[in-house]
């Protein structure tokens, strides 16, 4: 997928299989485009899941991931073509009985192997199901004991161009502007003042021109006194959210008077969409918005979108810091340190895969727990769920 991101080596499950005398393959049908525009992360760890499933519970045979479309794909066109994939992983293991079928995917719920081998809490095929529907497909299951089981979904994907562009911020540490640029003028628009504060200590070292808005409502006050280049919007916010917003913009823009005197302000203003999550980007992007970006949002996707909206040209260094890391021990001691009500807030969304609430709670803490902020904004964005219920427990 275009969003999709590379397991890493301790959680590849595949990696397990000469490990373990299995026969691991993948089959992908020739029709299926080699890039396709979906949630990336989500359709990641629900592979993940399923195949993490899969070895848990096979002893001998094989495991077979399969790929396929019912539908002949073309060559991409500038208006991209909605396409059916179909998803199997199926595998030679004990299998589930009828009568344990149907209570599979509730939480906490556990098969008679499950509890045999008492790997797993009974939460990773609710929360599979639930991205799977998310993705616009359902899960389906057939399965006999002794003899092994196949899990079966089918989602809606569009397919994408060749992704040749590399991302253009990577191992480097951006340390400020060169000479000679513009002092362009940004607008941040968020109604949680902790968002808007570390969006303003990001870019504070390019020295541009930053002004906030709360709301809606400020932000069109601010395009139509201050014209900025660039503004960073918040989808969701009371009263007039960022959609409405954008569009009021865009709106004010074509009336615009066309003159000599006005060619500055006549140059539309670049609009990128902030939002949890990724359901909003086609909205966002009809609404007017030019881009899009998830949060919790890395530097190299802000610093990215400058260059490539305003062509900054940046001053760098090699970034050799590692990121935050924690054990489950570490993790759990790093819990006991919060509010007993914030534990069982993280707690209650983990389960039931509530990446937005854990994020709200990750910004919050940016302040008074800097480390374990950055450490829950890695582990949700690899919807690692497992890691905090673990350290919880």
């Amino acid at each position: 997928a275009s969003s999709f991101r590379a397991a890493s080596p301790t959680r590849m499950p595949t990696e397990r299989a000469p490990r373990e005398g299995l026969i691991f393959s993948i089959n992908c049908s020739e029709n299926i485009p080699q890039y396709i525009d979906t949630d990336g992360m989500k359709l990641h760890q629900v592979l993940i899941n399923l195949l993490d499933n899969a070895f848990k519970f096979t002893k001998k045979g094989q495991i077979t991931l399969t790929v396929s479309s019912p539908q002949n794909v073309s060559q991409p066109t500038d208006s991209p073509e909605t396409i059916p994939l179909n998803f199997q992983v199926r595998d030679t293991g004990a299998g589930i009985a009828p009568e344990e079928q149907k209570a599979l995917f509730e939480a906490f719920s556990q098969t008679e192997s499950g509890r045999k081998s008492r790997q797993g809490t009974g939460l990773g095929l609710n929360i599979t199901r639930e991205f799977i529907r998310l993705l616009g497909g359902e899960m389906k299951l057939d399965s006999e004991v002794g003899k092994g089981s196949c899990f079966e979904f089918t989602i809606q994907a569009q397919q994408s161009e060749d992704v040749t562009e590399q991302s253009l911020i990577s191992s480097q540490k951006i340390v400020g502007l060169l000479p000679g640029q513009p002092r362009y003028r940004i607008l941040i628009v968020d109604d949680n003042p902790v968002n808007r504060r570390l969006l303003v200590q990001l870019l504070n070292i390019l020295e541009l021109d930053i002004q906030q808005a709360s709301n809606g409502e400020e932000a069109i006050e601010l395009w139509q006194t201050q014209h900025p280049h660039l503004i960073f919007m918040d989808l969701r916010m009371p009263e007039l959210d960022g959609y409405d917003a954008t569009r009021r913009i865009r709106q004010l823009e074509a009336q615009l008077p066309k003159t000599s005197e006005t060619a500055e302000l006549n140059q539309p203003t670049t609009i990128v969409a902030i939002s949890a999550t990724a359901m909003g980007k086609d909205k966002a992007l009809e609404a007017g918005c030019d881009t899009f970006i998830r949060k919790p949002f890395s530097e190299a996707e802000v610093f990215n979108a400058l260059q490539h909206y305003l062509r900054l040209r940046y001053s760098s260094q090699e970034e050799n810091s590692p990121s935050v890391t924690y054990s489950t021990q570490e993790l759990s001691f790093a819990f006991q340190q919060l509010n007993p009500d914030i534990i069982n807030q993280i707690k209650e969304a983990a389960m039931m895969g509530q990446d937005t609430t854990i994020i709200k709670i990750a910004e919050e803490m940016t302040v008074t727990h800097p480390d374990l902020a950055q450490f829950l904004f890695t582990v949700i964005d690899s919807f690692d769920y497992m890691q905090i219920l673990a350290a919880i427990k």
